[in-house]
């Protein structure tokens, strides 16, 4: 059936998904409560960034995402909230480091933490208190 959809409409489609989704439009594949990103969110996130610039929890500068403290699926009136954000690392390599795992969402993809940054906090003073015993 897909590929007589495919030669109906005259062009490929990466996933079934693209196709239903060009079919249907977006807005009928929606999850209940799916809410889209601000326009501004990339220039939010761009500068939010350029001012915490390092892991909150280990004080790493590479692969840094911008968190949200409360997730934008449930609060989507803060995404743009400076105090909403939180920056953490999130380098996909197996068993490298990935704060934004760990502090962000506590070990699983579809939850959240509500207490990140106190978490993030507490983790950096242990990780700074280790790395000035190593110095001595």
């Amino acid at each position: 059936m897909f590929a007589l959809l495919r030669r109906l409409l005259g062009r490929t489609f990466s996933s079934m998904f693209a196709l239903l989704r060009r079919l249907l439009g977006r807005t009928f594949i929606r999850k209940p409560g799916h809410h889209d990103r601000s326009a501004q969110w990339s220039s939010v996130r761009r500068k939010y960034l350029s001012k915490h610039a390092v892991c909150a929890a280990c004080g790493s500068d590479k692969y840094l995402e911008v968190h949200h403290k409360k997730p934008f699926h449930l609060h989507p009136d803060l995404e743009l909230r400076e105090d909403n954000l939180i920056t953490l690392c999130e380098d996909g390599r197996r068993g490298a480091r990935n704060c934004h795992f760990v502090f962000g969402h506590a070990y699983h993809w579809k939850g959240y933490n509500p207490d990140v940054a106190e978490d993030s906090a507490a983790f950096l003073r242990k990780v700074k208190a280790s790395e000035k015993l190593g110095k001595s």
